[in-house]
């Protein structure tokens, strides 16, 4: 989702596989289809109103969006991608925020001024073998979004 300006080559190649190892590793449940969009791919989108946003992961459960993941690089945690994360909180059950280690106090403070509707907000690190590794990392003003889902009400998340 983020705009490609805030990233350079090297950057944006490290993001996208950032996204393809979390959506591996943190989105693979298998009742769920899920789609990614990394860089400039326009894969799957969450409509909010007249406009579609395009979160890098979008995990659907029976046709339906239940969860979405956005993945940042260190230059892209900043307010204006908090004001995105507040548009993908709004609009969708579960909105999940992964962010490079270091810059998780930073996301927190941007979850917090923004009032972003946070499902779980996750720090990440990329070793040199593509080894992720991903913590959650409190947040004070956590705000989420809970459905009624059926498959949330069957893992008692709702």
């Amino acid at each position: 989702m983020s705009p490609e300006s805030t990233r350079d080559e090297r950057s944006q190649a490290a993001h996208d596989i950032a996204v393809k190892l979390i959506a591996e590793e943190r989105f693979d449940i298998p009742e769920w289809q899920v789609a990614l969009n990394p860089a400039s791919e326009r894969n799957e989108a969450l409509v909010n109103g007249q406009f579609a946003l395009y979160p890098d992961i979008v995990a659907k459960h029976a046709e339906e969006i239940v969860a979405v993941g956005e993945i940042e690089t260190p230059e892209s945690v900043c307010d204006a991608e908090a004001d995105q994360w507040r548009a993908l909180g709004e609009s969708c059950p579960r909105m999940y925020l992964f962010v490079p280690e270091g810059m998780e106090e930073v996301a927190a403070y941007l979850i917090e001024k923004y009032g972003v509707s946070c499902a779980g907000l996750r720090k990440y690190s990329i070793g040199p073998d593509n080894d992720l590794r991903v913590e959650s990392v409190a947040v004070s003003d956590g705000r989420v979004g809970f459905d009624n889902h059926p498959w949330w009400r069957r893992l008692g998340l709702n």
